[in-house]
């Protein structure tokens, strides 16, 4: 099945809408759209000269075609989480970055993706502790299971294996839930 973008009927499509047609649809569908699609309605956006930012809310995240086209990579939004680990306050982040020419709408956008992606990133540490808690249970399970001498040697070898692993898997993910806890915290 070919999923791309017939280019010229999006066009027409977006070129026959009325301004508030067109407005509408993309604040109700914009992050459905394929990113070819995304790019297609932004350029139709732009001729209309019909802002970007009434089209979207200002705490939705940023589009890819936003960051491809517009010179706003995650390394952004990184170094927003790096410098709220090193301390910062989200005040002094928005401060820093509208003082560097950054549209106050686009960076109520970037903190708003830093705080998803700390979102998801406390999604894995949770993970990592409930798989830290499993290997590390059923590691000590397997010691006490009742085997002969010789597979008693490889049991144990999987037992330790598992526990350490299960260890490593629970220290980091306690470290992760409550580093991203924190910066959700100060994005929020």
């Amino acid at each position: 099945m070919n999923n791309t973008v017939n280019s010229e009927v999006v066009i027409e499509k977006y070129a026959s809408m009325a301004d508030s047609e067109l407005l509408s649809f993309a604040r109700n569908e914009l992050f459905n759209l394929p990113v070819e699609s995304q790019a297609l309605l932004f350029t139709e956006l732009r001729k209309r000269q019909l802002s970007i930012d009434t089209a979207t809310s200002p705490d939705a995240p940023l589009t890819v075609y936003e960051e491809l086209h517009e010179g706003y990579s995650s390394e952004i939004i990184y170094e927003i989480l790096e410098e709220i680990e090193n301390g910062k306050t989200r005040q002094l982040i928005e401060a820093a970055l509208i003082t560097n020419g950054t549209e106050e709408t686009i960076v109520h956008k970037l903190i708003n993706t830093a705080r998803q992606i700390a979102a998801q990133k406390l999604k894995k540490a949770d993970f990592d502790f409930l798989l830290g808690v499993l290997f590390c249970s059923s590691g000590v399970a397997i010691t006490f299971l009742p085997l002969t001498m010789h597979a008693n040697r490889a049991a144990y070898i999987i037992a330790w294996t598992s526990i350490i692993f299960g260890a490593l898997k629970f220290v980091q993910g306690i470290f992760n839930k409550s580093r991203y806890k924190k910066i959700i915290k100060e994005l929020s």
